[in-house]
């Protein structure tokens, strides 16, 4: 079994954070003991790769994200661009970018929201099934 470098654990850490979340939560989520939990999140120990796995579902994030490996999708680039357009300028970008009109639609909601990662990638594979092909 493949051992994660003992300095992901504050990265663990933000995202409980930023989620409001707390080891015992964690807990409950992976079934990883507390105590480990604190180990994990404190850089003690190594972090088994399948238990960075639990641990990355449990929390809605990929492995990427909390490694720090994670690059932005092509639609959270798009969707960062078109934050300050006018309408006319967010559509034409979207159309250079093959977006059909159901994913412009889509793409105009998402522009006001703020997203997880893993929640881009999910909403980009529904969006390329909708794309324009070339």
């Amino acid at each position: 079994m493949g051992y994660i470098p003992a300095v992901f654990g504050s990265a663990i850490k933000a995202i409980m954070d930023r989620k409001g979340l707390n080891n015992m939560d964690l807990e409950r989520a992976t079934g990883i003991s507390n105590s480990m939990i604190s180990r994990y999140v404190s850089d003690r120990v190594s972090i088994p790769a399948n238990r960075l796995v639990q641990i990355a579902q449990a929390l809605h994030v990929s492995v990427d994200e909390i490694t720090g490996h994670h690059e932005p999708t092509d639609l959270l680039k798009v969707i960062e661009q078109i934050k300050s357009l006018d309408e006319k300028q967010f559509e034409a970008i979207l159309k250079k970018r093959g977006f059909g009109d159901d994913a412009i639609a889509l793409c105009r909601i998402l522009r006001d929201r703020h997203l997880e990662p893993w929640q881009i990638e999910s909403i980009e594979a529904i969006l390329d099934k909708g794309r324009k092909k070339e």
